[in-house]
């Protein structure tokens, strides 16, 4: 799209400043790399340990869930929607009180008439509803992972900004983002030539020491 367009276009430029200025002082530049939304969005697992969270549904997703938005659900269920609507990829944060917002949300997460939500939080002190331990029971083929936090909502929210991510080895997508990037971006033959070819990590005991001690 026309946004895509003018980010690609102003890495282009700053890309070619970079390389005329390293080549006017005689220094070779491997490459550049651009700020890529996938490559650094914080996955779920670091927003739970941001958080000190308990999965309470689909735990198995969340180091392949990133987060692009954070959502703050604190009027009503409409707000919410039109919010998700704009935002893919979306944490939505919501009191654990809030239960009609939290139903709401995963009826029309079914529905296949929205974009991909990232997961959900439940805010707050409180133990889960009953009501929506049993609905979330019945659910188990539901990709939407669901974690509590004691911290309430803004206390949260400013949790997870702070958070700093991680690129996790079970990250699959993020892992393979940031391959792609790397490969696309950098000169990899200039660089073998710099760093050499990688040796073998198989050592014996006298060869480690003979490395450690020369």
């Amino acid at each position: 799209d026309e946004r895509s367009g003018d980010v690609e276009a102003d890495f282009a430029a700053a890309s070619g400043a970079l390389r005329e200025r390293f080549a006017s002082a005689n220094v070779s530049l491997l490459g550049v790399l651009p700020d890529d939304p996938q490559v650094g969005a914080k996955s779920l697992t670091d927003v739970k340990l941001a958080l000190d969270a308990t999965a309470v549904h689909r735990a198995d997703l969340l180091p392949k869930r990133d987060v692009r938005n954070v959502i703050v659900a604190d009027s009503t269920l409409e707000d919410a929607l039109s919010q998700w609507a704009q935002n893919p990829k979306a944490l939505v944060m919501v009191h654990a009180s809030r239960i009609q917002i939290v139903m709401g949300l995963m009826l029309a997460m079914r529905s296949g008439a929205y974009p991909p939500l990232s997961g959900i939080v439940l805010a707050g002190d409180e133990e889960l509803p009953p009501v929506l331990r049993q609905v979330l029971s019945t659910l188990n083929d539901m990709p939407l992972p669901i974690l509590q936090t004691r911290h309430r909502v803004y206390e949260a929210l400013q949790r997870v900004s702070e958070q700093k991510r991680k690129l996790r080895a079970e990250s699959i997508e993020q892992v393979e983002a940031a391959e792609r990037m790397f490969e696309g971006n950098v000169d990899n033959d200039a660089l073998r030539q710099l760093v050499g070819e990688p040796v073998s990590a198989v050592l014996t005991p006298k060869f480690f020491q003979h490395r450690i001690f020369k």
